[in-house]
């Protein structure tokens, strides 16, 4: 599996946590959570090992709680969400 680059990584990490922050802290709901862990665990770039993402190196168990952030993928896999 190919590494991700770190200083790609802490830009992620920096870009995702700033929007969560700005907006609030909104979470998902369980159910959307649940959903999106669904999706993740059917994806081919998920690294099971450390349950990240392969694109952007995100550790899933927080991302997929954010309802601003998405899949980096294909957004239409989960997308943020608008309505809490």
């Amino acid at each position: 599996m190919k590494l991700i680059d770190p200083l790609r990584l802490l830009s992620n990490f920096i870009k995702e946590t700033s929007k969560y922050i700005a907006n609030g802290r909104p979470q998902v709901t369980p159910l959307q959570y649940k959903e999106r862990l669904d999706i993740c665990n059917k994806c081919e770039h998920l690294r099971r090992t450390s349950f990240s993402c392969g694109l952007c190196g995100c550790y899933l168990g927080t991302k997929a709680k954010w309802a601003t952030t998405k899949c980096p993928d294909k957004p239409e896999r989960w997308s943020e969400i608008e309505e809490r």
